[in-house]
């Protein structure tokens, strides 16, 4: 839920525990990454032909209110989050994406303006070799985050160079990925700077590999951000896809040299 002012509502259940207060950048952070999401979801209803039989008009209008108030409260918020999140680039392009969809639900070109900062941070967070720097080095599992939401947000940009930058960063980063992926699918975690032997928690639980999202964001930049289709991301993310189906239950993070 949402306060008055469009500020989302910080109560949490008593079986969730952060260890600490939380901060406001871990509000504003948290608010881009779920109105992103939000506001996807109602664009893509708003564009299907039965969305009045899913959902009523008068439902829809009073989301998309919703979702107006909180993107102007967010846009407040921009510089909170372009320095909270100046070194998780995964995060620069949550924020971007929640500017860029909800800006255009709000058909509002000032809010999806915004996002250009977010996406001029993540750029220069692109190494010569590819890798997103992740808290000062790489990080497997969050760059394949980066590569499914910034495939997001380049659907959501319009043509143009700010596009063009961001999928030629996105292919290096899925080429650089690709990498790291062995024969058989199973995705190295050596020296990864924030899960597995990274050390990052989330609610007391360690972090761990996503091989979900290293499966949709080769797969996505594979055949959505390449043309013609980029043969080589898209075999490496069925390689992972297979690795995960044939080993559920085994732990993912794999310290060896592929």
């Amino acid at each position: 839920g949402m306060d008055a002012i469009g500020r989302p509502l910080t109560g949490l259940p008593l079986s969730v525990s952060m260890g600490r207060e939380a901060a406001p950048i871990d509000i504003a952070s948290g608010a881009a990454f779920y109105l992103g999401d939000a506001c996807l979801g109602l664009l893509a209803l708003e564009a299907a032909p039965e969305r009045s039989v899913l959902v009523s008009t008068a439902r829809r209008r009073e989301l998309r209110a919703k979702l107006v108030h909180s993107i102007r409260w967010l846009t407040s918020q921009s510089s909170l989050l372009l320095d909270g999140d100046r070194n998780a680039p995964n995060r620069l392009l949550f924020d971007a994406r929640a500017y860029l969809a909800c800006g255009a639900l709000a058909d509002d070109s000032t809010i999806r303006a915004v996002s250009n900062l977010f996406i001029e941070k993540f750029r220069n967070s692109v190494t010569p070799a590819g890798w997103f720097l992740e808290a000062n080095g790489w990080d497997t599992s969050y760059q394949a985050v980066s590569l499914d939401i910034g495939m997001d947000v380049a659907v959501l940009l319009a043509e143009g160079t700010t596009r063009t930058g961001l999928v030629t960063d996105l292919l290096r980063g899925s080429a650089w990925l690709v990498t790291r992926v062995a024969a058989d699918g199973r995705v190295e975690s050596r020296g990864n700077t924030r899960t597995c032997s990274g050390g990052e928690a989330f609610l007391d639980t360690p972090k761990s590999l996503a091989l979900t999202s290293v499966v949709i964001g080769l797969a996505r930049v594979a055949v959505i951000g390449a043309a013609p289709v980029d043969a080589s991301s898209l075999d490496a993310s069925r390689r992972v896809s297979g690795w995960a189906r044939g080993n559920s239950g085994v732990n993912p993070c794999f310290e060896g040299i592929l």
